[in-house]
């Protein structure tokens, strides 16, 4: 569903979709919070959401996910702080989250991502 201008928020529906390995929603322009329909994307690889006009912090049920190989939310809205729980993907190989407007805060145990090889929070404001 990549690149296709959808707009609005995204369907409860999606809830459904929990055997999806890649879940692609990137470039669109989806609206409003990343809500729990992550919550069943625990047998997902590769979660694209990034260029969009998502807003809100991301849920803490995102680390549900725990087999994420690649995370992409750049490019969005996104506030508060970056949550913990995302160091439960130890599967983790690629993380970006560039281009929000997070909270001044970096993770201080970012280096749990063993498996991290692209890590970009440029654009972000972090400092420290």
């Amino acid at each position: 569903m990549e690149n296709n201008s959808i707009t609005g928020e995204i369907p409860v529906s999606v809830k459904k979709c929990e055997l999806l390995r890649e879940f692609n929603l990137g470039g669109n322009r989806f609206s409003g919070l990343v809500l729990n329909f992550l919550d069943n994307m625990a047998n997902s690889k590769i979660l694209f959401l990034d260029g969009n006009s998502f807003t809100g912090s991301i849920p803490v049920s995102l680390g549900r996910a725990y087999g994420l190989e690649l995370l992409d939310m750049s490019d969005n809205k996104l506030t508060g702080s970056v949550p913990v729980e995302l160091m439960r993907f130890k599967n983790l190989s690629i993380l970006n989250l560039s281009n929000n407007r997070f909270s001044n805060e970096v993770l201080k145990n970012i280096g749990e991502l063993n498996g991290l090889k692209v890590l970009n929070m440029s654009g972000c404001g972090f400092e420290g």
